[in-house]
């Protein structure tokens, strides 16, 4: 009776142990936040590094799991059916034209035949940029007169592009707040004169998101994904991995498709959500 008290008491213990809390570096929290990590987020990686219990591994591993179990299983995955159109969606000064570009130029080391609308006809000198772009990659760059309706561009932009053959249509578009539901309702429209031309299996709209904006950006990819199909994201200002790209996640998970790291044209990478995750972590540590 006595021995078997004794055993019991020690297996008490020994579960008290095992489910012991495991105590997160005391600037975890900190440096978290001023990465640009929302604050739900931050209680999960907490919480997962507190509660991995023994034998989990340190908590940099804890932190990565949870991290990982956040992005899409199903990655971007870039069909090879042609053609296909991407339209670049998102506000103002997050990197729209530029982003463009920088696929168009990705297309186009893949052997594809790129093509280029600038649908933006309200902005001063969009068309001019994106037509710099093109010239400087030396594909064709369709553009509108001013203050005319992008739909309409789109529609003449489409005509032209298939009929040179041309695999890979992208279009550039007016930034707007995803609030305004008159300049939605435009975009839209826009995406709407695609389907008229190809199966929707070929068209895809990319959210560009500046990884510098944090909450916002969740916001964002919030509002333009209610109203619209998104096929994934571009996160810019990306030199410097973010928790805004976890938080947007967090949010709506949808798959990334390119990170733009620099103002260069040639500044961009496929998402690795391992590689990106790991260069995070050590990131922390320098905050």
């Amino acid at each position: 009776m006595i021995f078997r008290k004794l055993f019991q008491r020690l297996k008490t213990c020994a579960c008290s142990n095992s489910k012991k809390e495991s105590l997160p570096p005391p600037w975890l929290g900190e440096a978290l936040l001023s990465a640009n990590t929302n604050q739900k987020v931050v209680d999960r990686l907490l919480s997962a590094v507190r509660y991995s219990g023994q034998g989990k591994g340190s908590w940099e591993e804890v932190v990565r799991e949870e991290l990982l179990k956040m992005v899409p299983r199903e990655p971007f995955c870039l069909s090879k059916k042609r053609p296909q159109v991407f339209f670049f969606l998102g506000e103002n000064g997050h990197g729209k034209t530029t982003s463009c570009a920088k696929v168009a130029r990705y297309f186009l080391q893949q052997n594809n035949r790129p093509f280029l609308i600038a649908s933006d006809t309200f902005r001063a000198a969009a068309g001019e940029q994106l037509q710099f772009w093109a010239d400087t990659l030396d594909i064709p760059c369709f553009q509108g007169k001013p203050k005319a309706d992008p739909a309409s561009v789109v529609f003449q932009g489409m005509q032209k592009a298939l009929a040179e053959e041309r695999d890979v249509i992208l279009i550039d578009t007016s930034g707007r707040l995803s609030n305004n539901q008159n300049l939605m309702m435009e975009l839209k429209k826009s995406v709407s004169i695609a389907h008229k031309f190809l199966s929707a299996d070929r068209i895809h709209s990319l959210l560009i998101l500046d990884s510098s904006l944090g909450q916002y950006a969740s916001i964002q990819a919030l509002k333009f994904s209610d109203q619209l199909r998104i096929a994934g994201y571009i996160f810019t200002r990306s030199e410097r991995p973010s928790g805004t790209l976890f938080s947007v996640l967090e949010v709506r998970p949808l798959p990334i498709a390119f990170l733009s790291l620099g103002g260069n044209i040639e500044d961009l990478s496929l998402f690795d959500p391992m590689e990106y995750t790991v260069s995070f972590l050590e990131s922390l540590k320098e905050c």
